[in-house]
């Protein structure tokens, strides 16, 4: 009998994988033989025009791609190449690269050092990295797990992690944040910013586009060249610079004292030294809907 069933059951197999893929629209009810991979290794399409040499750092772009990584927009790091593989005059997914998967020893660009294992590092090259997020794109190569005199090891399975760990952010279109987001270092959005949660930045935050959240916004340091909407509490450790509307929904707390230089009503705010607080737009609206702590200028009050 349990031969018997055994023999159904790979009968039943067979039958379903000739039949092709099905979707699944409910939990299992029933055993289910899934198909496993190591994980060591992808196979993946290469773009169009483009060669990567066997050892190379690899990257996909935004279409899956494989391509060599670099300070590029849109890449993710995901191994080394395996061969080298010429496609610069094919298209996508002309050729294929097998790429591995694991912790691999990039080239050092001197500022790596064994006080930086476990942090995450970016991509310089294809087959450099740095701890030190000078490129434009910042695009991350992975976690640090050793450094000898040969070079850096990186794990690139942590790549996800190293994101979420990063110590500066920068988002060039519009984001959506479900929760809280906190970040160490600078934040760079260049479109609009939609936090359901709080926003804790330690660093400055530089936003060209509009930044909403629902809750609390704090940060050491921040500068919008577009409106601050806060449908909740603000809370400022520093300079807070907007080209535009600043609109705060609850309390507004500035740990350095504020005056500004744009108009507030019929009343010109005077210029200090000791400025944390700048409206560079003269014909745009300061409101606050709570209470204002550490303000020296009488006239920037509750609305």
């Amino acid at each position: 009998m349990k031969k018997l069933t055994i023999k159904l059951f790979v009968a039943a197999l067979i039958i379903a994988v000739l039949a092709g893929p099905v979707a699944y629209a409910a939990a299992l009810t029933a055993e289910r033989l899934t198909p496993s991979r190591s994980g060591s290794s992808l196979s993946l399409n290469v773009a169009a025009g483009t060669t990567i040499y066997a050892g190379a750092m690899v990257a996909v772009d935004a279409s899956g791609n494989a391509t060599n990584a670099g300070d590029v927009a849109n890449l993710k790091v995901v191994g080394r190449a395996e061969s080298t593989v010429d496609n610069s005059s094919g298209t996508n997914g002309q050729l294929t690269i097998s790429v591995a998967v694991g912790i691999f020893r990039w080239a050092n660009e001197a500022n790596v050092s064994d006080a930086n294992i476990g942090d995450v590092c970016y991509v310089v090259d294809n087959q450099t990295v740095s701890v030190t997020n000078s490129g434009s794109q910042s695009i991350i190569a992975g976690i640090v797990t050793d450094v000898d005199v040969n070079g850096v090891w990186v794990d690139s399975n942590r790549r996800q992690d190293a994101a979420v760990a990063a110590t500066s952010l920068a988002v060039a279109g519009a984001a959506t944040v479900g929760t809280t987001l906190g970040v160490t270092g600078i934040s760079t959005f260049s479109d609009n910013v939609n936090i359901s949660g709080t926003l804790t930045n330690a660093g400055a935050i530089v936003g060209a586009g509009a930044i909403t959240a629902a809750t609390t916004v704090q940060g050491a340091d921040g500068t919008f060249t577009d409106d601050l909407t806060v449908t909740d509490d603000a809370v400022i450790g520093g300079k807070l610079g907007a080209d535009e509307t600043l609109i705060v929904g609850g309390a507004a707390t500035f740990s350095n004292t504020v005056s500004a230089t744009a108009t507030y009503g019929s009343t010109a705010f005077g210029r200090s030294t000791t400025s944390y607080f700048t409206l560079q737009n003269t014909t745009q609206l300061v409101y606050i809907a709570g209470t204002v702590t550490n303000v020296i200028d009488s006239d920037l009050t509750t609305e």
